[in-house]
């Protein structure tokens, strides 16, 4: 059985990626709503009675949640005109202390040569993916932002999401034309996002330790990314896909211990060359991707590559720890590659822990 993980447009002269990760846990220190408490004791004689004791009543406060959010991901992105889809993953993060609720939107520049349009389906009028299965891929499983709602991310302190940008480029853009696109994260907190820095929001807090009334202190309560599409003559288009398969229950079968035989597709279209082309596939620890790279199961258009990064084949899997378990970057250097030449075929292999 095979399955469409992804088709994504990618810049054709940079290292092209095929997985995106939320990162995190950060580390946003103690939570919210957390009661601190201290009491005083006093130890003193009087006469020939020793040992006496007075404590002071105890100080307590409740924790103020911290509001601070982040955008990160890609500045640039090569594009063709026209292009039907291009998918760009940026990643949300919460790094406040308490829970907090997100409204996510997009910003086109008035200022730049054309505008993109969004490649929604089933919300045509949707640029924007929530990653909802949290596989670092663009897939039918993941939820279109509907541009009428608000508050549609809620994240736990520390936590982050991946956020998919998804775009069509019309016909007719000339080659080095920009298009600037914002995607921007927003605090649903009331009086949030227009109070500055320092700013206190009484008993606007978010209390999911103890269910109380605590203010909120803002940090960042708006944040964004810009990405700035640039038309050119060439483009990059990968498409991967994924069977699997159980030593003992057979084909389509995926539980642990099963083989998955991930495949690549890399073509290159247009009129131009894609130029040091490199393929990555970053295998994140099996402690939270919950597979493992086999070894010696990379290849090119099925000729056997080896792991190593020293030899002279243009294949390697490099440990990212220790062990295969701390993860595995499989890359493959495709070196220059014209438009229109024949695509090339990647696959390597992991097993299901």
């Amino acid at each position: 059985m095979k399955r469409l993980l992804a088709v994504i447009g990618i810049a054709a002269t940079a290292v092209a990626g095929t997985n995106a990760f939320a990162v995190g846990p950060v580390d946003t220190g103690t939570e919210a709503g957390t009661v601190i408490s201290n009491v005083a004791t006093a130890t003193y004689n009087v006469g020939t009675t020793t040992g006496l004791t007075s404590a002071s009543p105890a100080s307590e406060f409740a924790v103020e949640e911290v509001i601070d959010v982040n955008v990160s991901g890609p500045v640039n992105q090569s594009v063709t005109s026209p292009q039907a889809v291009n998918v760009t993953a940026y990643t949300i993060t919460n790094n406040g202390n308490g829970e907090e609720q997100f409204d996510i939107g997009i910003d086109q520049s008035s200022s730049d040569d054309f505008d993109v349009v969004p490649a929604g389906d089933p919300v045509p009028t949707s640029y924007l993916y929530i990653d909802d299965n949290d596989n670092g891929v663009f897939d039918a499983n993941d939820t279109a932002v509907d541009p009428t709602s608000t508050g549609e991310l809620t994240l736990a302190p520390g936590a982050s999401k991946v956020v998919f940008v998804r775009v069509s480029v019309p016909s007719g853009v000339l080659d080095t034309n920009t298009a600037d696109l914002t995607l921007a994260a927003t605090s649903q907190t009331s009086g949030a996002s227009t109070a500055g820095q320092g700013t206190v929001l009484v008993g606007q807090g978010t209390d999911n330790v103890n269910g109380t009334t605590i203010d909120a202190v803002v940090d960042t309560s708006v944040a964004s990314a810009t990405v700035t599409y640039t038309v050119t003559g060439v483009a990059v288009e990968l498409t991967k896909t994924f069977t699997s398969a159980h030593p003992d229950f057979g084909a389509g079968i995926e539980v642990p211990g099963s083989i998955i035989t991930y495949q690549i597709v890399v073509e290159v279209t247009g009129s131009g060359t894609a130029g040091t082309l490199v393929i990555d596939d970053a295998i994140a620890p099996s402690s939270t991707s919950n597979v493992e790279y086999i070894p010696g199961s990379l290849t090119l258009g099925g000729t056997p590559l080896t792991d190593t990064d020293t030899d002279s084949d243009v294949g390697s899997a490099t440990l990212v720890g220790a062990t295969i378990a701390d993860g595995v970057n499989v890359q493959v250097q495709l070196g220059n590659v014209d438009g229109g030449d024949p695509s090339s075929t990647i696959t390597f292999q992991v097993e299901i822990q």
